[in-house]
């Protein structure tokens, strides 16, 4: 006569009342603490928790083609201890692979993090091929490539030829031109200025309104001076020359010579309180 061994089992998600020790018990159920799980009673037997040894619920997990990645299912590695992808990363943080090191026990590590936010997917394909001494860069499209390190580096100016230094072995000198331009480099930091003399070979144009040379003694080479070059177009102001004095120690006054420009006269003036502007008042105070 044939028999039939039946184990303890619902039709919901919930263990039965009292499950022995040795006993098997099964829910048909799906969630709950017990749905689609297979459970053996504990060893004190009662009312005491099951433990869980099994079920559908575990099996489904391995139910697909292994090597491939598969929603709510178990990682399957293929023959060749492969998988297709891995996705890392929840809602509340951001993916990350951690790779530890063989000494002390594997308590360091390197940790590559994806950002915290992206607009959209990026993937990274990485080269064939290797070189030695290059380094790794993007074409803006995620595809990277080796590429060699430049050591040369390129100088123009605005005369003479381009030079090109070596990075790593020449030195580049900043060299400045004797009572011209000085160059220092101290921390790090190259300073080019002016000496305290300075010599200026060609033309020297300055385009503001005012200049102020502070020098106790000007010494001109040229015979001629020119004034009021702008006045080509009218006869409107005066040219000539004054300085300041003060021969009461209380009040500045200025005197000078200049011609005239309401009567092409050439005059000298003193005592003036108010300084000349591009007219002189020789009728002021």
């Amino acid at each position: 006569m044939a028999q039939t061994i039946k184990i303890k089992r619902t039709t919901g998600t919930g263990k039965d009342t009292s499950v022995e020790q040795g006993e098997l018990f099964y829910a048909y159920g799906s969630g709950g603490t017990y749905g689609k799980r297979l459970a053996i009673g504990h060893v004190n037997g009662g009312g005491n928790t099951p433990e869980i040894i099994g079920g559908s619920l575990f099996m489904d997990m391995l139910d697909h083609t292994a090597g491939t990645l598969t929603a709510s299912s178990a990682i399957l590695a293929d023959s060749n201890s492969k998988i297709d992808a891995l996705k890392i990363g929840n809602s509340n943080n951001a993916g990350s692979v951690e790779l530890f090191e063989a000494s002390s026990n594997g308590t360091n590590s390197i940790k590559l993090v994806a950002p915290s936010a992206i607009t959209s997917d990026i993937t990274y394909t990485l080269p064939g091929t290797v070189t030695n001494g290059q380094f790794l860069t993007t074409d803006g499209s995620g595809n990277l490539s080796f590429a060699e390190v430049s050591t040369a580096l390129t100088l123009s100016a605005d005369s003479g030829s381009n030079d090109t230094v070596t990075i790593g072995t020449d030195t580049l000198a900043f060299v400045g031109t004797s009572n011209e331009i000085e160059t220092t480099v101290s921390n790090n930091q190259i300073q080019i200025g002016l000496p305290n003399n300075v010599v200026i070979s060609g033309n020297l144009t300055v385009s503001g309104t005012t200049t102020t040379v502070s020098s106790t003694t000007v010494n001109v080479a040229d015979s001629m001076l020119s004034l009021a070059t702008g006045n080509n177009s009218s006869d409107a102001v005066d040219i000539g020359f004054y300085g300041l004095y003060d021969d009461s120690g209380s009040q500045d006054e200025y005197a000078g010579f200049f011609r005239d420009a309401t009567d092409q006269k050439f005059r000298l003036f003193k005592n003036l309180q108010a300084e000349p502007g591009t007219t002189v008042n020789t009728s002021g105070t």
